[in-house]
């Protein structure tokens, strides 16, 4: 069974054997759209990769199925 309040899911999963599981996701404080996962993202790494390479990331993975070699991406990711 499977319920969500907006906030969490909770699955509860009962085996053949008669063992009963369960588990509880919160979805608090998580992203739920492309503005926010990217506004999380630039607020994590620009102190680490600085606010200039931590935008191309963002522009890159956003058309990472044009992307031709993806050494690029990983130069971007080192914060040297």
């Amino acid at each position: 069974m499977i319920k969500e309040n907006g906030e969490a899911l909770s699955l509860k999963i009962a085996t053949k054997d008669g063992k009963h599981h369960s588990v509880t996701l919160d979805f608090r404080g998580i992203p739920s759209s492309q503005a926010q996962v990217e506004d999380k993202f630039l607020g994590l790494t620009s102190p680490v990769l600085g606010s200039e390479k931590a935008r191309k990331v963002v522009d890159m993975v956003a058309s990472l199925e044009k992307l031709t070699n993806v050494n690029k991406l990983a130069d971007l990711l080192n914060p040297v």
